[in-house]
């Protein structure tokens, strides 16, 4: 209990940096920890924020400031699959996890194949949403756009 107390305390400090804050997620299937930062209600991992800071362009942040569209749902075998899942697998070839918070609230991750991460809905809203504004705005000043 006092290691996750003490990560999520890290956590929050780290995120305030990039005007966000902390949350740590258990991986089910890689059974690792990861720290998201949460800004303007969307979730970015911190150590892809760090190396955007550091000037390494990560494949999560290329395709969330990209123009692509991302209003197509994926049918899968005639089953008709949840479209962040789809958009994160089959159209960027990433990798899909789930994680759970300390709350036991369920988180669906789009690992791409740099290691960057995003939460997967964060990622296929990309630019359509007026949620992502000030996520957009904290990745953009990091590359000095």
């Amino acid at each position: 209990m006092f290691l996750a107390t003490a990560l999520t305390l890290l956590a929050f400090d780290h995120c305030v940096e990039f005007k966000g804050t902390g949350l740590v997620l258990n991986m089910e299937y890689t059974h690792q920890m990861v720290v998201m930062c949460k800004i303007g209600g969307e979730h970015i991992a911190l150590d892809t924020l760090r190396s955007e800071r550091e000037g390494v362009h990560t494949a999560v942040v290329d395709h969330f400031l990209s123009d692509e569209a991302r209003n197509t749902y994926t049918v899968d075998d005639g089953t008709v699959i949840q479209p962040s899942y789809g958009y994160c697998v089959k159209q960027l070839g990433g990798l899909s996890d789930r994680a759970h918070d300390m709350d036991n609230n369920a988180w669906g991750l789009c690992t791409l194949n740099d290691g960057s991460l995003m939460s997967d809905w964060t990622l296929y809203r990309g630019k359509k949403n007026a949620r992502t504004t000030e996520l957009r705005d904290v990745l953009l000043s990091l590359r000095g756009n």
